[in-house]
Protein backbone atom coordinates (compact mmCIF):
# COMPACT_ATOMS: atom_id res chain seq x y z
CA UNK A 1 0.00 0.00 0.00
CA UNK A 2 1.38 3.37 -1.02
CA UNK A 3 0.25 6.77 0.24
CA UNK A 4 -0.73 9.16 -2.56
CA UNK A 5 1.50 12.10 -3.38
CA UNK A 6 0.15 15.24 -1.70
CA UNK A 7 -1.39 13.35 1.24
CA UNK A 8 -1.01 15.10 4.60
CA UNK A 9 0.13 12.52 7.14
CA UNK A 10 -0.81 13.22 10.76
CA UNK A 11 -1.61 16.84 9.81
CA UNK A 12 2.11 17.56 9.62
CA UNK A 13 3.89 15.74 6.80
CA UNK A 14 2.99 16.36 3.16
CA UNK A 15 4.06 13.42 0.97
CA UNK A 16 6.29 14.59 -1.90
CA UNK A 17 7.65 11.36 -3.39
CA UNK A 18 8.53 7.73 -2.72
CA UNK A 19 12.19 7.26 -1.77
CA UNK A 20 12.21 3.50 -1.36
CA UNK A 21 10.38 0.47 -0.01
CA UNK A 22 11.04 -2.92 1.45
CA UNK A 23 9.30 -5.54 3.55
CA UNK A 24 6.25 -3.90 5.04
CA UNK A 25 7.55 -0.33 5.04
CA UNK A 26 7.81 2.55 2.61
CA UNK A 27 10.11 5.57 2.94
CA UNK A 28 8.76 8.85 1.58
CA UNK A 29 10.25 12.27 1.06
CA UNK A 30 7.91 14.63 2.88
CA UNK A 31 7.61 18.30 3.78
CA UNK A 32 7.06 18.97 7.47
CA UNK A 33 4.74 21.91 7.80
CA UNK A 34 5.35 24.40 10.58
CA UNK A 35 9.09 23.69 10.69
CA UNK A 36 9.35 24.00 6.90
CA UNK A 37 11.85 21.21 6.40
CA UNK A 38 12.21 18.14 4.22
CA UNK A 39 12.21 14.84 6.10
CA UNK A 40 12.40 11.14 5.38
CA UNK A 41 9.13 9.60 6.56
CA UNK A 42 9.32 5.85 7.19
CA UNK A 43 5.80 4.41 7.28
CA UNK A 44 4.75 0.85 8.13
CA UNK A 45 1.95 -0.18 5.77
CA UNK A 46 0.01 -3.32 4.83
CA UNK A 47 0.36 -4.83 8.28
CA UNK A 48 -1.33 -8.21 8.78
CA UNK A 49 -2.68 -9.08 12.21
CA UNK A 50 0.30 -11.33 12.99
CA UNK A 51 2.90 -8.62 12.23
CA UNK A 52 3.31 -7.56 15.85
CA UNK A 53 7.03 -8.30 15.83
CA UNK A 54 7.50 -5.98 12.84
CA UNK A 55 5.69 -3.19 14.70
CA UNK A 56 7.73 -3.83 17.84
CA UNK A 57 10.98 -3.61 15.87
CA UNK A 58 9.78 -0.44 14.22
CA UNK A 59 8.99 1.11 17.60
CA UNK A 60 12.36 -0.04 18.90
CA UNK A 61 14.11 1.70 15.99
CA UNK A 62 12.33 4.92 16.97
CA UNK A 63 13.37 4.48 20.61
CA UNK A 64 16.97 3.74 19.63
CA UNK A 65 17.27 6.74 17.31
CA UNK A 66 15.68 9.07 19.87
CA UNK A 67 18.55 8.31 22.26
CA UNK A 68 21.29 9.42 19.90
CA UNK A 69 22.59 12.63 18.37
CA UNK A 70 25.77 12.22 16.32
CA UNK A 71 27.05 13.50 13.00
CA UNK A 72 27.61 9.93 11.75
CA UNK A 73 24.13 8.64 12.64
CA UNK A 74 20.93 9.60 10.84
CA UNK A 75 19.05 12.11 12.99
CA UNK A 76 15.68 11.21 14.51
CA UNK A 77 12.88 13.81 14.54
CA UNK A 78 9.67 12.17 15.77
CA UNK A 79 7.61 9.00 16.08
CA UNK A 80 3.84 8.62 15.75
CA UNK A 81 0.93 6.74 14.24
CA UNK A 82 -1.44 7.71 11.43
CA UNK A 83 -4.47 5.65 10.44
CA UNK A 84 -3.08 2.80 12.57
CA UNK A 85 0.20 2.95 10.64
CA UNK A 86 3.27 3.78 12.77
CA UNK A 87 5.81 6.18 11.29
CA UNK A 88 9.26 7.62 12.02
CA UNK A 89 10.28 11.06 10.79
CA UNK A 90 14.01 11.45 10.40
CA UNK A 91 16.72 13.41 8.64
CA UNK A 92 16.48 13.36 4.83
CA UNK A 93 19.87 12.31 3.54
CA UNK A 94 21.10 13.54 0.17
CA UNK A 95 23.67 11.06 -0.99
CA UNK A 96 24.30 7.49 -2.06
CA UNK A 97 24.85 4.32 -0.11
CA UNK A 98 28.29 2.81 0.23
CA UNK A 99 26.88 -0.09 -1.77
CA UNK A 100 26.85 2.13 -4.87
CA UNK A 101 30.65 2.39 -4.71
CA UNK A 102 31.26 -1.33 -4.30
CA UNK A 103 30.55 -2.47 -7.87
CA UNK A 104 32.17 -5.05 -10.14
CA UNK A 105 34.14 -6.52 -7.21
CA UNK A 106 36.52 -3.55 -7.33
CA UNK A 107 38.25 -2.33 -4.18
CA UNK A 108 38.10 1.27 -2.97
CA UNK A 109 41.34 3.23 -2.57
CA UNK A 110 42.66 2.48 0.90
CA UNK A 111 42.59 6.13 1.97
CA UNK A 112 38.93 6.41 0.97
CA UNK A 113 37.99 3.16 2.73
CA UNK A 114 39.73 4.22 5.95
CA UNK A 115 38.07 7.64 5.88
CA UNK A 116 34.61 6.04 5.62
CA UNK A 117 35.23 3.30 8.17
CA UNK A 118 36.66 5.65 10.79
CA UNK A 119 33.45 7.64 10.64
CA UNK A 120 31.41 4.46 11.01
CA UNK A 121 33.50 3.60 14.09
CA UNK A 122 32.78 7.02 15.58
CA UNK A 123 29.05 6.62 15.02
CA UNK A 124 29.06 3.12 16.53
CA UNK A 125 31.11 4.32 19.50
CA UNK A 126 28.36 6.85 20.23
CA UNK A 127 25.68 4.15 19.90
CA UNK A 128 27.57 1.75 22.18
CA UNK A 129 27.95 4.50 24.78
CA UNK A 130 24.14 4.62 24.82
CA UNK A 131 23.84 0.84 25.22
CA UNK A 132 22.92 0.24 21.58
CA UNK A 133 24.38 -2.40 19.23
CA UNK A 134 23.51 -2.00 15.55
CA UNK A 135 23.87 -5.69 14.51
CA UNK A 136 23.45 -4.99 10.79
CA UNK A 137 26.41 -2.93 9.56
CA UNK A 138 26.61 -3.40 5.78
CA UNK A 139 27.19 -1.23 2.68
CA UNK A 140 23.51 -0.39 2.14
CA UNK A 141 23.20 0.88 5.71
CA UNK A 142 25.90 3.52 5.24
CA UNK A 143 24.96 6.69 3.36
CA UNK A 144 27.69 8.97 1.99
CA UNK A 145 26.80 12.66 2.00
CA UNK A 146 28.35 15.32 -0.26
CA UNK A 147 29.73 13.40 -3.18
CA UNK A 148 30.09 9.92 -4.56
CA UNK A 149 33.82 9.76 -3.88
CA UNK A 150 33.40 8.96 -0.20
CA UNK A 151 35.18 12.13 0.88
CA UNK A 152 32.14 13.56 2.69
CA UNK A 153 30.19 12.51 5.77
CA UNK A 154 29.25 8.88 6.35
CA UNK A 155 25.93 8.26 8.12
CA UNK A 156 24.73 4.99 9.65
CA UNK A 157 21.07 4.22 9.01
CA UNK A 158 18.51 1.46 9.71
CA UNK A 159 18.56 0.61 13.41
CA UNK A 160 15.61 -1.77 12.96
CA UNK A 161 17.68 -4.75 14.15
CA UNK A 162 19.52 -2.83 16.86
CA UNK A 163 19.78 -4.35 20.31
CA UNK A 164 19.00 -1.92 23.12
CA UNK A 165 20.49 -2.80 26.50
CA UNK A 166 18.16 -2.25 29.43
CA UNK A 167 14.86 -2.99 27.66
CA UNK A 168 12.80 -6.01 28.55
CA UNK A 169 11.57 -6.57 25.02
CA UNK A 170 12.78 -9.89 23.64
CA UNK A 171 12.17 -9.44 19.92
CA UNK A 172 14.51 -12.13 18.66
CA UNK A 173 14.41 -15.68 19.95
CA UNK A 174 17.55 -17.26 21.30
CA UNK A 175 19.05 -19.43 18.58
CA UNK A 176 17.73 -17.20 15.78
CA UNK A 177 20.36 -15.56 13.56
CA UNK A 178 19.79 -11.82 13.08
CA UNK A 179 21.69 -9.65 10.59
CA UNK A 180 22.92 -9.69 6.98
CA UNK A 181 24.70 -12.98 6.40
CA UNK A 182 27.74 -11.61 4.51
CA UNK A 183 28.70 -9.43 7.50
CA UNK A 184 27.40 -11.42 10.48
CA UNK A 185 29.61 -12.30 13.43
CA UNK A 186 30.02 -15.95 14.45
CA UNK A 187 27.89 -15.37 17.55
CA UNK A 188 25.14 -13.86 15.40
CA UNK A 189 25.28 -16.90 13.11
CA UNK A 190 24.82 -19.14 16.14
CA UNK A 191 21.95 -17.00 17.47
CA UNK A 192 23.85 -16.19 20.68
CA UNK A 193 23.92 -13.06 22.82
CA UNK A 194 26.02 -10.27 21.30
CA UNK A 195 27.83 -7.19 22.53
CA UNK A 196 29.91 -4.36 21.04
CA UNK A 197 32.47 -6.83 19.68
CA UNK A 198 29.86 -8.22 17.31
CA UNK A 199 29.61 -4.75 15.72
CA UNK A 200 33.43 -4.77 15.55
CA UNK A 201 33.21 -7.98 13.48
CA UNK A 202 30.47 -6.53 11.24
CA UNK A 203 32.56 -3.41 10.69
CA UNK A 204 35.63 -5.54 9.96
CA UNK A 205 33.71 -7.42 7.28
CA UNK A 206 32.63 -4.13 5.74
CA UNK A 207 36.21 -2.82 5.81
CA UNK A 208 37.37 -6.05 4.16
CA UNK A 209 34.79 -5.61 1.41
CA UNK A 210 35.94 -2.03 0.86
CA UNK A 211 39.68 -2.76 0.61
CA UNK A 212 39.44 -6.02 -1.40
CA UNK A 213 36.25 -5.53 -3.42
CA UNK A 214 34.60 -8.66 -2.00
CA UNK A 215 33.24 -9.73 1.41
CA UNK A 216 35.60 -12.00 3.38
CA UNK A 217 33.30 -15.02 3.08
CA UNK A 218 30.78 -15.69 0.31
CA UNK A 219 29.65 -19.32 0.06
CA UNK A 220 27.13 -20.75 -2.36
CA UNK A 221 24.23 -20.12 0.04
CA UNK A 222 23.47 -18.48 3.40
CA UNK A 223 24.24 -21.60 5.41
CA UNK A 224 27.61 -21.98 3.70
CA UNK A 225 28.49 -18.34 4.48
CA UNK A 226 27.51 -18.74 8.13
CA UNK A 227 29.60 -21.91 8.35
CA UNK A 228 32.61 -19.96 7.05
CA UNK A 229 32.04 -17.12 9.53
CA UNK A 230 32.05 -19.68 12.34
CA UNK A 231 34.84 -22.02 11.19
CA UNK A 232 36.93 -20.63 8.30
CA UNK A 233 40.16 -18.91 9.52
CA UNK A 234 40.48 -15.30 8.47
CA UNK A 235 43.62 -16.19 6.51
CA UNK A 236 41.35 -18.26 4.26
CA UNK A 237 39.20 -15.26 3.35
CA UNK A 238 38.91 -14.21 -0.30
CA UNK A 239 41.87 -12.17 -1.64
CA UNK A 240 43.72 -12.40 1.70
CA UNK A 241 47.09 -12.58 -0.02
CA UNK A 242 46.50 -9.19 -1.70
CA UNK A 243 46.58 -7.41 1.68
CA UNK A 244 49.64 -5.84 3.27
CA UNK A 245 50.83 -7.28 6.57
CA UNK A 246 49.55 -4.27 8.64
CA UNK A 247 46.09 -4.69 7.14
CA UNK A 248 46.16 -8.41 7.82
CA UNK A 249 46.98 -7.66 11.45
CA UNK A 250 43.93 -5.41 11.70
CA UNK A 251 41.71 -8.12 10.22
CA UNK A 252 43.21 -10.73 12.54
CA UNK A 253 41.75 -8.63 15.38
CA UNK A 254 38.50 -7.61 13.67
CA UNK A 255 37.50 -11.02 12.40
CA UNK A 256 38.65 -13.28 15.22
CA UNK A 257 36.18 -16.13 15.71
CA UNK A 258 36.26 -15.74 19.48
CA UNK A 259 34.98 -12.32 20.55
CA UNK A 260 37.55 -12.35 23.38
CA UNK A 261 40.32 -12.09 20.77
CA UNK A 262 38.81 -9.13 18.90
CA UNK A 263 39.23 -5.44 19.45
CA UNK A 264 37.43 -4.71 22.71
CA UNK A 265 35.70 -1.69 21.15
CA UNK A 266 35.23 0.19 17.90
CA UNK A 267 37.36 2.93 19.46
CA UNK A 268 40.31 0.53 19.55
CA UNK A 269 39.68 -0.40 15.91
CA UNK A 270 39.45 3.27 14.92
CA UNK A 271 42.79 3.89 16.64
CA UNK A 272 44.54 1.25 14.52
CA UNK A 273 42.89 2.60 11.36
CA UNK A 274 44.42 5.94 12.29
CA UNK A 275 47.82 4.28 12.51
CA UNK A 276 47.29 2.73 9.10
CA UNK A 277 46.94 6.22 7.66
CA UNK A 278 50.51 6.96 8.71
CA UNK A 279 51.91 3.75 7.22
CA UNK A 280 49.68 2.85 4.30
CA UNK A 281 48.01 6.11 3.21
CA UNK A 282 50.10 8.96 4.65
CA UNK A 283 48.67 11.65 2.40
CA UNK A 284 45.09 11.30 3.65
CA UNK A 285 43.61 14.05 5.78
CA UNK A 286 40.77 13.18 8.12
CA UNK A 287 39.16 15.25 10.86
CA UNK A 288 37.26 12.85 13.07
CA UNK A 289 35.32 13.91 16.17
CA UNK A 290 37.84 14.06 19.03
CA UNK A 291 37.91 11.17 21.45
CA UNK A 292 39.15 11.58 25.00
CA UNK A 293 40.88 8.23 25.13
CA UNK A 294 42.49 6.04 22.49
CA UNK A 295 43.14 2.43 23.33
CA UNK A 296 45.16 0.59 20.68
CA UNK A 297 44.13 -2.86 19.62
CA UNK A 298 46.43 -4.81 17.30
CA UNK A 299 49.91 -3.41 17.00
CA UNK A 300 50.23 -2.21 13.43
CA UNK A 301 53.83 -2.48 12.31
CA UNK A 302 55.60 -1.18 9.26
CA UNK A 303 56.88 -4.59 8.20
CA UNK A 304 56.68 -5.14 4.46
CA UNK A 305 55.25 -1.65 4.17
CA UNK A 306 56.62 1.53 2.60
CA UNK A 307 57.22 4.65 4.72
CA UNK A 308 58.40 2.63 7.66
CA UNK A 309 60.33 5.62 8.96
CA UNK A 310 57.14 7.63 8.94
CA UNK A 311 55.51 5.11 11.24
CA UNK A 312 58.43 5.28 13.67
CA UNK A 313 58.37 9.08 13.71
CA UNK A 314 54.61 8.97 14.23
CA UNK A 315 55.08 6.69 17.23
CA UNK A 316 57.58 9.04 18.91
CA UNK A 317 55.44 12.03 18.07
CA UNK A 318 52.43 10.29 19.61
CA UNK A 319 54.46 9.58 22.77
CA UNK A 320 55.52 13.22 22.99
CA UNK A 321 51.95 14.41 22.54
CA UNK A 322 50.73 11.96 25.20
CA UNK A 323 53.28 13.29 27.71
CA UNK A 324 52.26 16.85 26.89
CA UNK A 325 48.57 16.02 27.32
CA UNK A 326 49.24 14.40 30.69
CA UNK A 327 51.09 17.53 31.81
CA UNK A 328 48.30 19.83 30.67
CA UNK A 329 45.63 17.58 32.20
CA UNK A 330 47.48 17.55 35.53
CA UNK A 331 47.60 21.33 35.51
CA UNK A 332 43.87 21.49 34.79
CA UNK A 333 43.07 19.15 37.69
CA UNK A 334 45.28 21.06 40.12
CA UNK A 335 43.84 24.42 39.17
CA UNK A 336 40.27 23.08 38.73
CA UNK A 337 39.73 24.36 35.27
CA UNK A 338 41.69 27.61 35.19
CA UNK A 339 44.00 26.18 32.52
CA UNK A 340 42.03 25.37 29.37
CA UNK A 341 42.66 23.19 26.37
CA UNK A 342 43.26 25.85 23.72
CA UNK A 343 42.82 23.61 20.69
CA UNK A 344 39.45 22.41 21.91
CA UNK A 345 38.33 25.86 22.97
CA UNK A 346 39.53 27.52 19.76
CA UNK A 347 37.45 25.01 17.81
CA UNK A 348 34.48 25.70 20.09
CA UNK A 349 34.02 29.14 18.58
CA UNK A 350 33.27 27.47 15.23
CA UNK A 351 30.54 25.19 16.61
CA UNK A 352 26.83 25.99 16.71
CA UNK A 353 24.98 25.23 20.00
CA UNK A 354 23.47 22.13 18.39
CA UNK A 355 26.91 20.91 17.28
CA UNK A 356 28.27 21.62 20.76
CA UNK A 357 25.69 19.33 22.35
CA UNK A 358 26.56 16.54 19.92
CA UNK A 359 30.30 17.10 20.38
CA UNK A 360 30.30 16.86 24.19
CA UNK A 361 27.74 14.03 24.19
CA UNK A 362 30.22 11.96 22.17
CA UNK A 363 33.20 12.69 24.40
CA UNK A 364 32.04 10.64 27.38
CA UNK A 365 32.20 11.44 31.07
CA UNK A 366 35.53 13.24 31.45
CA UNK A 367 35.98 16.51 33.31
CA UNK A 368 35.59 19.88 31.63
CA UNK A 369 37.53 23.03 32.39
CA UNK A 370 35.85 26.39 33.08
CA UNK A 371 35.70 27.47 29.45
CA UNK A 372 34.36 24.11 28.28
CA UNK A 373 31.75 24.10 31.04
CA UNK A 374 30.68 27.58 29.96
CA UNK A 375 30.48 26.48 26.32
CA UNK A 376 28.29 23.48 27.13
CA UNK A 377 26.11 25.49 29.54
CA UNK A 378 25.56 28.19 26.90
CA UNK A 379 24.63 25.55 24.31
CA UNK A 380 22.13 23.98 26.71
CA UNK A 381 20.51 27.38 27.30
CA UNK A 382 20.30 28.03 23.56
CA UNK A 383 18.89 24.60 22.69
CA UNK A 384 16.57 23.84 25.62
CA UNK A 385 13.48 25.09 23.76
CA UNK A 386 14.61 24.03 20.28
CA UNK A 387 12.03 22.19 18.13
CA UNK A 388 14.28 19.32 17.04
CA UNK A 389 16.71 18.83 19.88
CA UNK A 390 16.25 15.46 21.54
CA UNK A 391 15.36 15.76 25.23
CA UNK A 392 17.67 12.84 25.97
CA UNK A 393 20.64 14.75 24.57
CA UNK A 394 19.72 17.80 26.65
CA UNK A 395 19.45 15.62 29.74
CA UNK A 396 22.82 14.08 28.92
CA UNK A 397 24.35 17.55 28.61
CA UNK A 398 22.97 18.69 31.95
CA UNK A 399 24.17 15.47 33.57
CA UNK A 400 27.65 16.21 32.23
CA UNK A 401 27.67 19.72 33.70
CA UNK A 402 26.23 18.66 37.06
CA UNK A 403 28.63 15.72 37.28
CA UNK A 404 31.64 17.96 36.66
CA UNK A 405 30.61 20.42 39.39
CA UNK A 406 29.97 17.52 41.78
CA UNK A 407 33.44 16.02 41.18
CA UNK A 408 34.97 19.45 41.59
CA UNK A 409 33.12 20.04 44.85
CA UNK A 410 34.24 16.69 46.30
CA UNK A 411 37.87 17.32 45.34
CA UNK A 412 37.89 20.83 46.79
CA UNK A 413 36.36 19.59 50.03
CA UNK A 414 39.00 16.86 50.29
CA UNK A 415 41.70 19.52 49.90
CA UNK A 416 40.15 21.64 52.65
CA UNK A 417 38.88 24.47 50.39
CA UNK A 418 35.54 24.76 52.13
CA UNK A 419 34.22 27.95 50.49
CA UNK A 420 35.09 26.83 46.96
CA UNK A 421 33.59 23.42 47.70
CA UNK A 422 30.29 24.95 48.83
CA UNK A 423 30.24 27.13 45.70
CA UNK A 424 30.66 24.04 43.50
CA UNK A 425 27.89 22.15 45.29
CA UNK A 426 25.60 25.17 44.99
CA UNK A 427 26.25 24.99 41.24
CA UNK A 428 25.22 21.32 41.36
CA UNK A 429 21.94 22.29 42.99
CA UNK A 430 21.22 25.23 40.67
CA UNK A 431 21.93 23.42 37.40
CA UNK A 432 20.21 20.21 38.53
CA UNK A 433 17.08 22.12 39.55
CA UNK A 434 16.91 23.75 36.12
CA UNK A 435 17.42 20.44 34.30
CA UNK A 436 14.87 18.61 36.45
CA UNK A 437 12.37 21.41 35.84
CA UNK A 438 12.82 21.06 32.07
CA UNK A 439 12.42 17.27 32.29
CA UNK A 440 9.78 16.95 35.00
CA UNK A 441 7.97 14.22 33.03
CA UNK A 442 10.71 12.40 31.06
CA UNK A 443 9.96 9.96 28.27
CA UNK A 444 10.40 6.28 29.22
CA UNK A 445 13.83 6.14 27.52
CA UNK A 446 15.02 9.07 29.64
CA UNK A 447 13.83 7.98 33.10
CA UNK A 448 17.12 6.30 34.11
CA UNK A 449 19.28 9.39 33.34
CA UNK A 450 16.61 11.53 35.02
CA UNK A 451 17.07 9.41 38.15
CA UNK A 452 20.84 9.87 37.92
CA UNK A 453 20.28 13.62 37.88
CA UNK A 454 17.98 13.35 40.93
CA UNK A 455 20.74 11.43 42.71
CA UNK A 456 23.36 14.10 41.95
CA UNK A 457 20.93 16.79 43.11
CA UNK A 458 20.53 14.93 46.40
CA UNK A 459 24.30 14.42 46.74
CA UNK A 460 25.03 18.11 46.17
CA UNK A 461 22.31 19.16 48.60
CA UNK A 462 23.47 16.73 51.27
CA UNK A 463 27.05 18.04 51.08
CA UNK A 464 25.91 21.45 52.30
CA UNK A 465 23.13 20.25 54.61
CA UNK A 466 20.20 21.33 52.46
CA UNK A 467 18.86 17.96 51.35
CA UNK A 468 15.25 18.29 52.56
CA UNK A 469 13.79 19.22 49.12
CA UNK A 470 15.97 16.58 47.43
CA UNK A 471 14.66 13.89 49.79
CA UNK A 472 11.10 14.82 48.88
CA UNK A 473 11.98 14.62 45.19
CA UNK A 474 13.55 11.16 45.63
CA UNK A 475 10.43 9.91 47.42
CA UNK A 476 8.21 11.24 44.63
CA UNK A 477 10.48 9.76 41.95
CA UNK A 478 10.45 6.31 43.54
CA UNK A 479 6.65 6.36 43.69
CA UNK A 480 6.29 7.58 40.11
CA UNK A 481 8.73 5.12 38.52
CA UNK A 482 8.46 1.62 39.99
CA UNK A 483 11.18 0.26 37.67
CA UNK A 484 10.83 -1.60 34.39
CA UNK A 485 14.37 -2.41 33.22
CA UNK A 486 17.79 -3.19 34.75
CA UNK A 487 19.17 0.33 34.35
CA UNK A 488 16.12 1.89 36.01
CA UNK A 489 16.17 -0.69 38.81
CA UNK A 490 19.82 0.11 39.47
CA UNK A 491 19.05 3.82 39.69
CA UNK A 492 16.14 3.14 42.05
CA UNK A 493 18.45 1.24 44.40
CA UNK A 494 20.98 4.08 44.34
CA UNK A 495 18.23 6.55 45.25
CA UNK A 496 17.05 4.27 48.05
CA UNK A 497 20.61 3.91 49.26
CA UNK A 498 20.83 7.71 49.55
CA UNK A 499 17.61 7.86 51.55
CA UNK A 500 18.70 5.32 54.16
CA UNK A 501 21.17 7.69 55.84
CA UNK A 502 18.58 10.47 55.91
CA UNK A 503 15.94 8.22 57.48
CA UNK A 504 18.38 6.97 60.12
CA UNK A 505 19.43 10.52 60.97
CA UNK A 506 15.76 11.48 61.38
CA UNK A 507 15.04 8.26 63.33
CA UNK A 508 12.49 7.13 60.75
CA UNK A 509 13.39 3.54 61.52
CA UNK A 510 10.56 1.57 59.85
CA UNK A 511 11.19 3.33 56.53
CA UNK A 512 14.96 2.90 56.89
CA UNK A 513 14.57 -0.82 57.63
CA UNK A 514 12.34 -1.33 54.59
CA UNK A 515 14.86 0.36 52.28
CA UNK A 516 17.80 -1.52 53.82
CA UNK A 517 16.05 -4.84 53.18
CA UNK A 518 15.20 -3.84 49.60
CA UNK A 519 18.74 -2.80 48.80
CA UNK A 520 20.34 -5.83 50.49
CA UNK A 521 18.13 -8.18 48.46
CA UNK A 522 18.97 -6.34 45.25
CA UNK A 523 22.71 -6.18 45.96
CA UNK A 524 22.83 -9.85 46.87
CA UNK A 525 21.03 -10.79 43.65
CA UNK A 526 23.27 -8.65 41.46
CA UNK A 527 26.55 -9.06 43.40
CA UNK A 528 26.90 -5.29 43.40
CA UNK A 529 29.86 -3.39 44.80
CA UNK A 530 27.67 -1.50 47.27
CA UNK A 531 26.62 -4.60 49.23
CA UNK A 532 29.13 -4.23 52.06
CA UNK A 533 28.14 -0.58 52.55
CA UNK A 534 24.51 -1.62 52.87
CA UNK A 535 25.49 -4.12 55.58
CA UNK A 536 27.15 -1.25 57.44
CA UNK A 537 23.91 0.69 57.22
CA UNK A 538 22.06 -2.36 58.55
CA UNK A 539 24.39 -2.57 61.56
CA UNK A 540 24.02 1.15 62.14
CA UNK A 541 20.24 0.75 61.98
CA UNK A 542 20.26 -2.04 64.58
CA UNK A 543 22.44 0.05 66.90
CA UNK A 544 20.37 3.21 66.57
CA UNK A 545 17.07 1.36 66.77
CA UNK A 546 18.06 -0.48 69.96
CA UNK A 547 19.30 2.77 71.46
CA UNK A 548 16.04 4.57 70.71
CA UNK A 549 14.00 1.69 72.13
CA UNK A 550 16.12 1.68 75.28
CA UNK A 551 15.64 5.42 75.76
CA UNK A 552 11.89 5.08 75.22
CA UNK A 553 11.60 2.54 78.08
CA UNK A 554 13.39 4.74 80.63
Amino acid sequence: MYVAIGTLVDEKYEILSVSGSGGMGVVYEAHQRGLDRIVALKLLTSLPEEAREEVARFEREALVLSRMLHINIVQFYSFGSWLDMPYIAMEKLSGNSLQSLLVNNEALPLSQAIMILRQICNGLEHAHAHGIFHRDIKPSNVILIDGNTGTGIAKIIDFGLAKLIGTEQQLTQEGLAVGSVLYMSPEQCRGEQIDARSDVYNTGCLLYHCVTGVPPFSGSNSFAVMFEHIHEPVSGAARWDTLSRPLQQVFDKCLAKDAQNRYPSVKALEYDLEQLIATEAPDIEYNAPDSEEHKPGAQVTGKDTPNRGRKTNSTFLGLAITIAVIAVTTAVVLTFGHTSNSSVNDAASLRTPYETLSYWDVRGDGDLDDQQLQELSTALEACQNGPHVDKGVLLSGYLRVVGCYHKRGCALKALGHQDESVAAFNKVITVAQKALGLNSHPAPAHVAPYMRLVHLYYEGSARIGQNGPAVTLIEETLKRYPGSNPDMNEQRMILKFGLIGWYLAKERFPEAKMLIDDVIRYRAATNSQYFDQVKEYALKYEEQYKKSRSEAHR
